[in-house]
Parts: C-alpha cells; structure tokens; sequence
C-alpha cells in the first residue's frame, strides 16, 4: 500500500485538475439550464464526448508514463507490476467521468435524487473488494471502485437526468456513454502498445 501512495499521488495530482476543471463549468450549466431555448440534451451529449476525450487522454498519459515517471523520480524498486496500473488507470476512468456527472448534478439542483447512490457505491464496493482482494490482491481493491461507480454512478445519473432534466431516451444516452467507455478503452491500450516500443531513456 505505501509504495501505491506514489500512484496514487499521480491519480490525485489529475483529479484534482479535472475538478477544478469541471468546478468552473458547473456554473455556466446552471445558467445555461435557465436559459430558454438553450438545447439541454445537446449540452449533455456534447459534454460528454468532451469529458470522454478528457478521460481518455488522462487515463492514457497515466497508464503510459506512470511507470517511468516513477523510476525517475523514486528509483526503480518502487514500481509496482502492470496489473495495479491497469487497475488505477479503471479507476480515474471513472473518476473523471463522475465527475462530469456531478457538475450537472451540482447545476441542475438535483441533490436529493442523488443522495443515497453514494451510499450504495461504498456498499458494493466494501463487498467486492473483501471478494477480489483474495484472487487479485491491490489490483482487486482498485477493480473493485471502478465496478462499483460503473454499477450505481455511470448508469443512475444519466437515468435520474433523462427523467426530470432531459428530453432524451436513458437508452440513447446509455448507448453513447457504453460507445465512449470503448473508445476509451480502444484507444488506451493502443497507445500504451506503442508506448512500449519507445525507449524514454530512464
């Protein structure tokens, strides 16, 4: 665990861009929310392709550099195996687009709909994790975060906003956040392929 606080303090270093990124949006949403004739399900779907390519560049810079940032910075017995940094690299996925979902969330005013999916995230992940600590060790903590958001977050936010904010179909919106989780995917492991045949000199 104190060796995975050096990737972990990577993780937050971006997280904490990400938010302060998504901070200074949320008060144009609230005011584009009040603004007759501002398309609301346009200004969903578009931030969420951005948020997409954002994660994706992240998650990608992570999975890629992570490793030799570390060599460099601490020494080479501080790195951990692939699997941890596959696993971390899920869980800013994630992260990231949360919290995409909670600066429409914060905009639209729509906290007591909200409330209790929290709750239910930290249960399921208390309970994968006690399950995949045993076959995968860190790596199942780690999993285990990233299936929980994906259970509760990733699907319930984009279903409480098709509802009372947009006027779009939940399936649709699902459709095009499934298509991103893709891409995503896609493109990461592309780039970290050829990321291997690069010599960085460390």
């Amino acid at each position: 665990l104190g060796m995975y606080s050096n990737y972990e303090f990577i993780m937050m270093g971006i997280n904490l861009i990400i938010i302060a990124l998504f901070k200074a949006v949320t008060a144009s949403l609230g005011h584009a929310f009040l603004e007759k004739g501002n398309n609301k399900n346009d200004l969903y779907l578009k931030s969420q392709v951005i948020n997409n390519w954002i994660a994706c560049l992240c998650v990608g810079l992570y999975i890629c550099l992570s490793q030799d940032f570390i060599m460099a910075w601490i020494g080479n017995e501080y790195i951990l195996n692939d699997n941890i940094l596959y696993a971390g690299g899920c869980v800013l996925y994630f992260i990231i687009v949360k919290s995409n979902l909670e600066s429409f969330k914060d905009a639209a005013g729509m906290f007591n709909e909200m409330r209790n999916i929290s709750i239910l995230t930290a249960l399921i992940k208390i309970i994968l994790s006690i399950i995949l600590v045993k076959f995968l060790g860190l790596s199942g903590v780690l999993l285990a975060t990233a299936i929980s958001v994906f259970l509760t977050s990733f699907w319930y936010y984009p279903y409480i906003f098709t509802k009372q904010l947009l006027s779009c179909k939940f399936r649709d919106t699902m459709k095009i956040s499934i298509k991103n989780l893709a891409i995503s995917f896609i493109i990461t492991c592309s780039c970290y392929i050829l990321c291997t045949f690069i010599d960085f000199g460390i």
